[in-house]
């Protein structure tokens, strides 16, 4: 019984920590020569309010992990602007990848795919 259950728990740990094929991402306008990297998906997004601060993983299609940080103003701004959006009509990954592209963190391109 403590088998079945372990295996169990196990099998719900690949699931969750599995990338959905459909999982929302930022396709390259231009793709990275050379290398093959032509999207990237919010691995994890924390915002700390109380520290004004703001940290963004993001994972490339070579499964490289980037990090970014925003803090002070810029943090509290995005804040705000993000606790004020409708994201029913555009996902919060989609406005964090957008932002990422923006701020040169990543390359240009197109949000695509369904959110999770």
């Amino acid at each position: 019984m403590v088998r079945v259950r372990l295996i169990l728990m196990l099998l719900l740990l690949v699931s969750l920590s599995a990338v959905s094929p459909a999982q929302e991402q930022l396709a390259l306008t231009t793709p990275v020569a050379g290398v093959s990297m032509q999207t990237w998906r919010v691995s994890s997004v924390a915002f700390y309010w109380d520290a004004a601060r703001i940290a963004v993983w993001v994972t490339n299609n070579r499964t490289e992990r980037v990090f970014h940080e925003y803090t002070g103003v810029t943090a509290t701004n995005l804040m705000i602007a993000l606790n004020k959006a409708n994201l029913s009509t555009k996902s919060l990954q989609a406005r964090v990848l957008e932002q990422l592209a923006l701020d040169g963190v990543i390359g240009p391109g197109a949000v695509t795919g369904t959110p999770p």
